[in-house]
């Protein structure tokens, strides 16, 4: 998936909006029902779940993607009960 926000150590980093890669994979509690019934209201729709996490995170000003990265997490688990652990990537392919 594809943010666009304000991100960089350096005010001029910030002052323009850069496209930041997101990647995730997501560890459940439980495995979900969808695994044995392929019903997909048994499960996360992950097409909602970037939808979520671009409307609460595209336009944001950062200086870190780690802060990015935590903020993103702690949303999931917020959100999600079923998951358990997260790991997150990002990568930021503009260097201004």
């Amino acid at each position: 998936m594809v943010l666009k926000l304000f991100i960089g150590e350096k005010e001029e980093e910030r002052s323009s909006i850069q496209h930041v890669y997101l990647y995730l994979k997501v560890f459940f509690k439980d495995m979900p029902k969808a695994c044995k019934n392929d019903n997909i209201n048994d499960t996360i729709c992950y097409n909602k779940l970037f939808e979520l996490i671009s409307k609460n995170f595209d336009h944001q000003k950062y200086h870190l993607l780690e802060k990015l990265a935590y903020d993103i997490g702690k949303f999931i688990i917020k959100n999600y009960k079923n998951i358990d652990n997260l790991e997150i990537k990002i990568e930021k392919p503009e260097l201004k």
